[in-house]
């Protein structure tokens, strides 16, 4: 619905809900497709190999984006006070 409250349709591509599911849902695409949309027969992810397990959650908790964020507070600092 919109601001007066009437239906509203849309039509898009499979790629462009992919992205708009997890924006309107205030979560990550990984939460998405490994925590609510998990298939049963895939399920058991937090019982695999450590590899496939940290791969998991470095995307679910975006840990990745957290170590470069990181990285660059690291390296402003550097410069900060080299200057």
């Amino acid at each position: 619905t919109n601001e007066k409250d009437e239906k509203v349709s849309i039509s898009m591509k499979c790629t462009d809900m992919d992205k708009l599911v997890p924006e309107n849902l205030g979560v990550t695409s990984a939460i998405v497709e490994n925590v609510m949309f998990c298939h049963q027969e895939e399920s058991n992810w937090p019982m695999q190999e450590a590899a496939v397990l940290k791969k998991k959650f470095d995307d679910v908790f975006e840990s990745t984006r957290y170590t470069k964020a990181l990285e660059a507070f690291t390296k402003a600092k550097k410069v900060f006070m080299a200057t």
